[in-house]
């Protein structure tokens, strides 16, 4: 309570985990890795760090809540059950984007939804879409100022 003391480290220093590369908050691009590995620190409370990754946005997709240059944390052990709703790192054949998925469960269905609507249209991923693999869900965004 008075910013002293060691609260709820617990004798513990934080995990630092790579910043993989860059990921689209607009139009899906091709993934562009970093050539350094950059880290940022973990929360304490995260159960197993090697389950997590960041990635540093690139565009306005997503604009107010995520902006670009975000770093954004995503945890890729998940049941795809549960990501209705959630925000994922997506990855449709060679591109990766960051939107809020939504799943329709009788039109077997999902639907990529940007919060920047007025720039950008929702994608929807259906039997007819090419290959798409699930990255992470998002579990914590830093605004680097």
């Amino acid at each position: 309570m008075t910013g002293d003391g060691s609260m709820l480290s617990h004798g513990r220093d934080p995990a630092h985990i790579p910043i993989l590369g860059e990921i689209a908050a607009g139009n899906p691009i091709d993934f562009t890795p970093f050539p350094d590995i950059s880290t940022i620190p973990l929360p304490l409370n995260a159960a197993s760090p090697t389950q997590y990754k960041a990635l540093k946005v690139y565009g306005d997709s997503m604009a107010p809540f995520i902006i670009h240059n975000d770093i954004v944390v995503i945890h890729t052990v998940f049941d795809p059950w549960d990501l209705d709703a959630k925000i994922v790192a997506i990855k449709i054949d060679t591109e990766t984007t960051l939107k809020q998925m939504s799943i329709d469960y009788e039109a077997k269905m999902s639907i990529l939804i940007p919060y920047n609507t007025a720039h950008y249209k929702p994608i929807i991923l259906n039997s007819d879409s090419p290959p798409c693999q699930i990255l992470g869900y998002v579990v914590s965004i830093t605004r680097i100022l």
